[in-house]
């Protein structure tokens, strides 16, 4: 096992790197929805989706969910600083506490939401859609002083 996480991880840095330097905006933001989608595929696991056609629907779901988000916003392509993804940013911050604390206070915290697939296909939510816009911030940072 130890053997497939090494030989994947030596392949997937160098693509990760190329894609980060190389590849456009939307290029970028291409593969990060196609990493969310993956996300959204194993968070339905975590969900408790045992049925491959339920976490495909999820994936499928999210993804057009993030492309909806992506090519809706009007400015995206000339300024990230957009009001629906600041208060997608700054949400997160709020579910990385609430997070935090149900880690600290563990196994006690887990009675809340252990047996619903809801509140934990809310907390994926909570979880990619910030990553997503987190990852194109971060990439489009002075993006326009550096090429």
């Amino acid at each position: 096992m130890l053997k497939y996480r090494l030989i994947s991880a030596f392949v997937l840095i160098p693509a990760v790197i190329a894609a980060l330097f190389l590849l456009p905006p939307v290029g970028f933001a291409i593969i990060t929805l196609v990493v969310c989608m993956l996300a959204a595929w194993e968070w339905g696991q975590l969900s408790g989706f045992a049925a491959r056609s339920q976490r495909v629907w999820l994936a499928v779901l999210c993804g057009l969910l993030l492309a909806l988000m992506l090519f809706l916003l009007p400015e995206y392509h000339h300024n990230i600083r957009q009001p629906l993804v600041e208060m997608s940013l700054w949400a997160s911050l709020g579910w990385w506490v609430v997070a935090l604390l149900l880690v600290l206070f563990y196994p006690g915290s887990a009675a809340i939401w252990r047996n619903s697939k809801t509140l934990r296909l809310i907390f994926g939510l909570l979880t990619i859609v910030p990553f997503f816009w987190g990852m194109l911030a971060l990439r489009a940072w002075h993006y326009d002083e550096n090429h």
